[in-house]
């Protein structure tokens, strides 16, 4: 249960980072509209499961430092990928 909740709120933080203009993984943004609707769901169905395991409240602000983690984490994580020609 730990790991669905962990994986839909790394998923959601994911494609939300994918789909903004100045994200550095893709030379070019995944699709705006849907990507941000998939993401979002992902990001709900998340904080469904962090707040049926734990209480409300603490499902919220778990949920929220993995979202403060992972978004500062991303553009680092753009430096280790191998750059080409």
């Amino acid at each position: 249960m730990t790991f669905a909740a962990l994986a839909f709120t790394v998923l959601g933080a994911t494609l939300l980072y994918l789909q903004a203009p100045r994200q550095a993984w893709r030379r070019t943004p995944l699709p705006t509209a849907p990507t941000r609707l998939a993401g979002i769901v992902s990001l709900l169905i998340g904080l469904l499961v962090w707040q049926t395991m734990t209480s409300p409240v603490t499902g919220f602000f778990i949920q929220l430092t993995l979202l403060m983690l992972a978004f500062a984490l991303f553009p680092y994580l753009a430096l280790l990928r191998p750059r080409r020609g």
